[in-house]
């Protein structure tokens, strides 16, 4: 059976923070959970006193997760450390019943396993789950910790914004989304009902890496992306339907789609520009409007589509 290097890869994240345990800061707890598709594997930094840190984030900025990484959990460590020395300050304690807890659950786990506190369909309780099915006790006290992620998750975008920062601000949170994506994928793939089409579009590294990242959706907003790290690709969605599926690829400095699969009941997959554009907004990450429009067009002329 081969290796998943994203599982890999993310479990460092975890070992990071047993490290980083050793070494004073025991107050550091943390929080992962999954992506509302399910797909992705997310993980916090946090304590009582600081601004949690999204550590998922920070390897995907790091390197290239789906590939086996060339530095030990040692190096990452010290490069988290260096790098977020202030967030650091605020987890220097002691916290020996939490660092003995955690240290257990680190030797529990199995190679390539993922524990997850919270997800869409899993909500937080006095356990755990993991990407194998198992269930690992948490310490009372983690509740606490809980309740703070998911107030800062659900707040987000709640902040009353001028007219004119709209454009770089994250709007109200939608209700969560139960449609099961990941069983209309899965289905759409088993059945092999996409049919090709041609999409124009070359964007930067910093863009590429908004899109992994993923963004929010909002009351004003129907659409998202979804990426499968096991099989490389991206499928949007559109009102409830998985719309679309893309392959993105390296050329020399920049990304561009080599694969595009459509919905043959659906006529949404160029709202892809959509989603990589809100990627981009939410995410920090500088993007031309026209710029995109002038792929829309071009993708337009190619499938012979009236726009």
């Amino acid at each position: 059976m081969s290796s998943n290097p994203y599982m890999i890869n993310m479990q460092k994240m975890l070992y990071v923070a047993g490290i980083l345990h050793t070494r004073g800061y025991e107050n550091l707890h943390v929080i992962p959970s999954l992506s509302p598709s399910g797909l992705s594997w997310r993980c916090v930094f946090m304590t009582m006193d600081s601004e949690p840190v999204i550590v998922s984030n920070w390897i995907y900025q790091k390197c290239d997760i789906n590939v086996a990484l060339e530095i030990d959990v040692l190096e990452l460590t010290n490069n988290f450390e260096r790098e977020h020395y202030i967030f650091l300050k605020s987890c220097v304690g002691e916290n020996k019943e939490y660092a003995e807890w955690y240290h257990r659950m680190l030797n529990s786990l199995e190679e390539e396993e993922l524990p997850y506190a919270v997800s869409d369909y899993f909500s937080p309780c006095e356990y755990w789950q993991t990407s194998t099915g198992r269930r690992i006790l948490t310490l009372p006290d983690e509740k606490r910790f809980l309740d703070i992620f998911l107030n800062v998750k659900n707040s987000e975008g709640r902040n009353e914004v001028k007219t004119d920062d709209r454009e770089n601000s994250v709007p109200e949170a939608m209700p969560v989304n139960t449609f099961d994506y990941t069983s209309a994928i899965n289905a759409l793939n088993h059945a092999n009902v996409w049919v090709e089409k041609l999409l124009v579009i070359s964007i930067k590294p910093e863009q590429y890496i908004a899109m992994l990242k993923g963004y929010q959706l909002h009351n004003d907003m129907r659409y998202g992306l979804l990426y499968d790290q096991k099989n490389d690709y991206f499928y949007a969605y559109r009102s409830g339907s998985v719309v679309g599926k893309y392959k993105v690829e390296l050329d020399e400095d920049r990304y561009y789609i080599s694969e595009c699969y459509a919905n043959p009941d659906k006529i949404d997959f160029m709202v892809i520009y959509d989603c990589v554009m809100e990627a981009c907004r939410q995410n920090g990450v500088g993007y031309d409007r026209e710029y995109f429009a002038g792929y829309i067009q071009e993708s337009y002329r190619e499938n012979g589509i009236d726009d």
